[in-house]
């Protein structure tokens, strides 16, 4: 130790030290010698570290995959692999970067020919396309699990299926790497972390930018291809299925063709996160909107997608159709019944409520909170031939709305009421309530349903909500089953018919049936 620090030595150290100071190399020191932290529980065998071998080096990639998974494929796998790897690193060069510094010029200080992107190639469970940690992005100092470098991990199954096409893994690669870039702009420079919902979108879109949705085989189809469930439409507790991936990527795509994709990107450059970066985007840009309208919008068009009635209302760009939307709450067709909801949302939570059959008649109330929340709900009524109408219940502070539709029952299949609470205040929860009263137009006896009234407790004095014990029906092992939001009200389902009156020719055969089954029972 004493013959290390002599001068000679400490000039050599010194020297060292201002090259990576220069060079700005000194966070980045990846070493793929040294077995690399992955994340366990998303490898398929539950590992924590993995030993890597090279595949590739490229002008701006470094391709790694995993050595275990490496030394178990066929020759013909390997192949796979390295041309996989040859494909991108050429698609990178001549198409993602070249695009990407266009919107951020600043990655070109953190990658270029010197300062190289890293890719590992591991397997990962089902549904796990892949991921970036942003321990990575500290030095070993920092973090002792680290990998200290600009990393993506990509599930290398998915590059042995054939059944996912070229786009799509190049979406894959571009949602983390845009990861990456988020972390670099947003988090490194104002040291703050932006909205899990915004970041996502963000990632899903930049596929759309790079042009990754112009053929059959694109990543937004690959999204769909499961279809979309919009029971519950929630950005701010974001809970990484892909349903919120797909929806967020129809998002991305409706925000984009509506302002340009400026808003997408010039958010990221800014010190404000989420609602608050989009409507500071808005207001410089000179738009009247903010966020919470263009939110409420979006959820419309989701379902009407009719720019002919609104521009706003509408993928101006896609043609889609969204064909089960939401909640689906039966009625009796041929019979009198009462439908009751109660339920909560969150900050920028919507649920779509869909009712399906009806009687002749059919009368809406809509209870506003006892604060006016909700002044416009939409509603959307779809008749037999599937045409739409848009409507809204418009309060005007009143505390309830009602809407009654006369022979409902031959002019439409169904109507779906679009509660939704739009504000930024993620303290806040809101309840909402409606009900539906559905009747014949012509009964021989009037029979007045009896509805056994379900409501919520509240230990808010100022609540609106009543106070009192109730029975009530909940539906189990369904959508309607809700994550625990605190003092958030359950989904609370009555449906009651009442007694049904019996035709007069009824009453004769079951008559005469009971006569003849006396007669016959004194011979037994």
């Amino acid at each position: 130790m004493k013959n290390f620090f002599n001068f000679k030595n400490l000039s050599k150290i010194i020297v060292i030290a201002l090259i990576f100071s220069f060079s700005g190399l000194s966070a980045l020191a990846f070493d793929p010698t040294f077995k690399i932290n992955i994340y366990n529980t998303s490898d398929t065998e539950l590992r924590s570290q993995i030993d890597v071998v090279s595949v590739r080096n490229t002008n701006y990639i470094n391709f790694y995959i995993d050595e275990y998974v490496w030394k178990k494929m066929s020759s013909s796998d390997q192949s796979k692999i390295s041309n996989f790897a040859n494909l991108l690193a050429s698609e990178f060069e001549y198409n993602i970067y070249p695009k990407i510094i266009k919107v951020f010029p600043n990655i070109a200080d953190w990658l270029n020919f010197q300062k190289k992107l890293i890719i590992v190639f591991t397997p990962m469970t089902s549904g796990i396309q892949g991921y970036v940690r942003w321990d990575d992005f500290n030095s070993l100092a920092q973090s002792k699990t680290s990998n200290d470098g600009n990393i993506v991990y990509l599930n290398s199954n998915n590059l042995l299926n054939s059944n996912i096409a070229n786009n799509v893994l190049y979406s894959f690669f571009t949602h983390e790497f845009m990861h990456l870039i988020s972390y670099r702009e947003k988090n490194a420079k104002y040291n703050i972390e932006e909205e899990v919902w915004l970041e996502e979108l963000r990632s899903e879109y930049i596929a759309h930018y790079l042009g990754y949705n112009q053929t059959k085989d694109s990543y937004l189809n690959f999204r769909l291809q499961n279809g979309i469930s919009l029971t519950d439409v929630n950005l701010k507790n974001w809970n990484n299925t892909s349903n919120s991936y797909s929806l967020i990527n129809l998002f991305s795509i409706y925000l984009a063709d509506r302002f340009t994709p400026d808003i997408i990107f010039q958010t990221l450059l800014t010190n404000l996160s989420g609602t608050q970066a989009i409507d500071s985007f808005l207001k410089q840009r000179g738009y009247t909107e903010k966020f919470s309208n263009i939110y409420q919008d979006w959820i419309i068009a989701n379902i009407l997608n009719d720019c002919t009635v609104n521009k706003n209302y509408c993928y101006k760009n896609l043609d889609i159709q969204i064909n089960i939307p939401g909640s689906s709450f039966f009625l009796p067709i041929n019979n009198d019944s009462t439908l009751s909801i109660s339920d909560s949302l969150i900050s920028y939570q919507t649920k779509y409520q869909k009712i399906v059959g009806g009687s002749d008649n059919l009368e809406v109330t809509l209870e506003n909170t006892k604060n006016n929340i909700f002044q416009k709900v939409p509603y959307i009524l779809i008749d037999k031939t599937g045409q739409k109408t848009l409507n809204f219940f418009e309060f005007n502070n009143a505390t309830t709305k009602q809407l009654t539709i006369s022979d409902y029952s031959k002019k439409y299949s169904n109507i779906i009421i679009i509660p939704m609470f739009a504000n930024s205040n993620e303290d806040i929860t809101q309840l909402f309530k409606w009900h539906i009263n559905s009747y014949r137009s012509l009964t021989t006896t009037t029979v007045k349903p009896i509805v056994r009234t379900t409501t919520t407790t509240s230990d808010d004095p100022n609540s609106n909500i009543d106070n009192t014990s109730t029975t009530s029906t909940t539906l189990k092992n369904s959508s309607f089953n809700q994550p625990d939001f605190g003092n958030a009200s359950p989904i609370i389902i009555n449906i009651v018919n009442p007694v049904k009156t019996i035709p007069w020719y009824l009453q004769f055969i079951n008559g005469f049936k009971a006569f003849f089954q006396n007669i016959f029972s004194r011979f037994l």
